[in-house]
């Protein structure tokens, strides 16, 4: 049996999101990474998440990376102020 190892393969780990049950956190959140989400439900060409934004960020950059059925990859990258 041949065992190939890749170089900078890592694997998945589960993404920390903060419990926001309480209205105001003891600690300050200076997240860089706010959302991460590997199945977003699409309908047609459109995609609703929701997120808390973290205490220090007025704008965000949103990157969306995809593959389809087909293996054609995606890859969409926009600042929103």
């Amino acid at each position: 049996m041949l065992h190939i190892k890749y170089s900078g393969y890592s694997t998945a780990r589960e993404f920390y999101v903060p419990k926001y049950d309480e209205e105001k956190s003891p600690k300050p959140d200076f997240r860089n990474t706010l959302y991460w989400n590997p199945f977003v439900a699409w309908s047609g060409n459109e995609a609703e998440i929701d997120f808390f934004n973290n205490d220090v960020s007025n704008s965000f950059r949103v990157v969306v990376q995809g593959i389809d059925k087909y293996g054609r990859l995606s890859y969409a990258e926009k600042i929103i102020d």
